[in-house]
């Protein structure tokens, strides 16, 4: 019963943009990441990408505490998201939907077509987090992930600011080539676990 009532209440947090000159703040939000996910990078590469200029980050913060992180950056007019997490103990309370209606917001002002990220097969959590707030999963792929980690499959999950057509970039003789497909019709594993 408690955990129903965990997953109702409404975080409030306030999402600003991740100061990555900030030895803090990057530690912080390395501490989310290794305690988020199996397979993470090291420290040093984990900061490096923070600190290169190609790369962003928003925080969640409740009541002056770092809980939640979002890493992103640009391609074109598309955003790839990198990593989202949000501390164990303020999972399912709402962070990680506002930090994505930001990085939403973040793609409407800057004109893009779609925020794309890679999930694991087994993380339903974050497929029921990534499908409520309006994105769709796309593709499947096989062997993602190196075999000495995991031979689980990954989904491609998308967010488009047009949701009229579906892109995918697939590469094609060594260059990538843009397809244009009609409207996922949501028939997949994942639709049918999360119906």
């Amino acid at each position: 019963m408690q955990e129903r009532n965990r997953e109702k209440t409404q975080l409030p947090v306030s999402v600003r943009m991740l100061n990555a000159d900030n030895p803090k703040e990057r530690s912080c939000a390395w501490k989310i990441e290794r305690g988020s996910f199996k397979f993470t990078d090291t420290r040093r590469v984990f900061e490096e990408n923070l600190k290169s200029r190609t790369c962003y980050g928003l925080v969640a913060v409740h009541h002056g505490r770092i809980i939640g992180i979002t890493i992103y950056s640009f391609h074109d007019k598309d955003i790839e998201l990198h990593s989202i997490a949000v501390e164990r103990e303020y999972q399912k309370m709402g962070a990680g939907s506002q930090m994505l209606a930001k990085l939403i917001d973040v793609l409407i002002k800057k004109r893009g077509k779609r925020i794309i990220t890679v999930v694991r097969e087994i993380n339903l959590e974050a497929q029921i987090c990534f499908r409520s707030s309006g994105f769709k999963a796309t593709e499947v792929i096989q062997d993602f992930y190196p075999p000495e980690k995991t031979t689980e499959n990954c989904y491609i999950m998308q967010y488009f600011a047009d949701p009229r057509e579906v892109y995918f970039k697939h590469k094609c003789g060594g260059k990538a080539t843009v397809r244009k497909f009609p409207i996922f019709n949501g028939q997949n594993r994942i639709s049918q676990l999360l119906s």
